[in-house]
Parts: C-alpha cells; structure tokens; sequence
C-alpha cells in the first residue's frame, strides 16, 4: 500500500520499531517491523537511507539516482528528497507505455512525492549504471549521487542502528543464538548486518551472543 501524495514529516518516523512473534510452519518466528517506521518511508531502504537524513548537507539540493520505474528504492528516495527539501533525479533505462499511461505503483507514488523521472537517452549504447555513473564524475557541488538501492558505504549507519537494535531486543528476550532472515536485492543490507556482528560482538564481550545472518537472492541471477 501506498500512501502516495501524502504529508511527509521527520517527526512521523519511528527508528525503534516493535518485534512481533507468530507463529509458522509450526515455528516460532519474530518479525522486525520495519515496516511501521513511517507510511512512506519503511522497510530496509529507510535503514539504508538514514545516513542522508541524519547527516548535514548545507550545500546539497538535488540527489540523484536509478534503477526500475517501479523500484522500492525509488518511492523511498523521492520520499528523503521532500523531507531534506531536494529535487529527486532519478533515472531509468526506460519506462513502458502502459506505466506512463496507468501510474502506479512506485511509480505514481514517486511522482507524487515531486520526483523527475528521467529515462536513459536512446542514442546512449551503454548500460543505465555507466551512463549515470558518467553523470554522477560530473555532479555539481549542490547535487549527491547515491547508487542504485543504496548499495555504498553510506548504508552502514542505518543498518548497523538495526544491528543495535536487534542486540538490545535479544537481551531482553534473554537470547543468545538468532538466525536472521531477510531476502535480497543487492545484498547491501544483509552484507552490513553480518560485518557489523562479526565486528561488534567481539568488542561487545560477547562472546556467547551469535547471530546468523542468512538471504536468498529475489532480484536477478547474483547478488553484487
């Protein structure tokens, strides 16, 4: 569900969000809601894109990315763009007929919170990732380049904040083994959450603490 068009405010955004257990395949399961972080801006892309909220850019106010009209990452960067008050350039290698003609989607929820969707020009022969890692060598000193699905260094902050959290959860809970589950796109959140418990767990003291880290690729052949 989107909730295109909508007010976006800092102060919406809950980080810190609840566990809930339920119960599947005759398991327990608990699930990290991240999806309540905020109606627009939720699940692991705002933990990837937290870094930009948090941090100061004084002389940043356009971001520029790409990937799928309909991508996850795309309805949440045009979200951070409003909320940092950026204009959103985001490109793609090409939008079908019937999206431009029936928005929808990530799509039409990017459109509406003030993104410009800008598709790959035709004479260009490469692929959309050269050709906007070509435009981002030749950013001006007001505009960021962030890659696609967030997959930079930047990601640490957000994820290793998760990271935390599920640390702190599991002492309450009196846990000392967890096996965490999470599908993948890039790979860049499951990536950051295992070398931050493989670094963090031994400097925590706590030796009797682990945390499996485990994915299964949902986007394309490999994980890069």
């Amino acid at each position: 569900m989107f909730a295109a068009g909508s007010n976006v405010s800092l102060a919406d955004i809950s980080i810190d969000t609840p566990v809930d257990k339920m119960r599947f395949a005759d398991r327990e399961v608990f699930v990290k809601r991240d999806d309540l972080i905020h109606p627009d801006f939720s699940g692991n892309k705002a933990r990837k894109f937290q870094f930009f909220l948090t941090q100061d850019f004084p002389h940043i106010n356009k971001v520029i990315g790409y990937g799928s009209p309909q991508a996850n990452s795309l309805h949440s960067l045009a979200v951070l763009a409003k909320l940092r008050g950026w204009q959103l350039d985001y490109h793609v290698d090409h939008i079908a007929d019937y999206l431009k003609q029936n928005p929808q989607g990530n799509y039409l929820a990017a459109l509406n919170n003030g993104a410009n969707i800008v598709e790959k020009p035709k004479h260009v022969s490469g692929n959309l990732d050269s050709y906007v890692s070509d435009l981002a060598k030749q950013a001006s000193a007001n505009e960021i380049y962030i890659p696609e699905g967030g997959r930079c260094e930047y990601a640490a902050e957000g994820l290793e904040t998760l990271g935390l959290q599920i640390l702190s959860w599991m002492h309450q809970q009196n846990m000392t083994r967890l096996n965490l589950f999470l599908p993948s796109g890039t790979g860049t959140t499951a990536l950051f959450l295992q070398r931050f418990f493989k670094r963090y767990l031994p400097q925590a003291s706590q030796p009797t603490v682990t945390v499996n880290v485990i994915t299964c690729s949902c986007v394309g052949e490999t994980i890069t």
